[in-house]
């Protein structure tokens, strides 16, 4: 088997560095990619792909300040396998066995 350990993500974001205060905003953009054995499945992003490896694809969020020490959220995530897998036989060189996993995330944030 070829070796599959190659993991690494690319972040950039615009705005305040923390959106703990009424008004303050932050948009950012990541791009990941994650092989098959690159980490432990336990210590991956759970919202990522639905958690695991051997998955590739993009965050778009924004968070923006409601008050003191609470913030909304939101987050889009759109990700697909890397390898895939093959199905009952099915040739995936021929058939797109690939999975694809999109996903619109909010949040409402609080600290204490």
């Amino acid at each position: 088997y070829k070796a599959e350990t190659t993991a690494y993500q690319f972040r950039a974001d615009f705005g305040w560095p923390e959106t703990t205060l009424a008004g303050n905003w932050k948009i950012f953009a990541a791009y990941k990619y994650i092989e098959r054995d690159a980490v432990l499945d336990a210590f991956t992003d759970s919202d990522f792909h639905g958690g695991g490896t051997d998955a590739e694809g993009y965050v778009l969020g924004a968070d923006y300040g409601l008050g003191k020490n609470a913030w909304l959220s939101f987050k889009w995530i759109s990700t697909n396998e890397i390898t895939g897998q093959e199905f009952f036989g099915i040739d995936c060189d021929v058939v797109d066995c690939s999975y694809r996993y999109d996903r619109a995330q909010f949040d409402l944030n609080a600290k204490f």
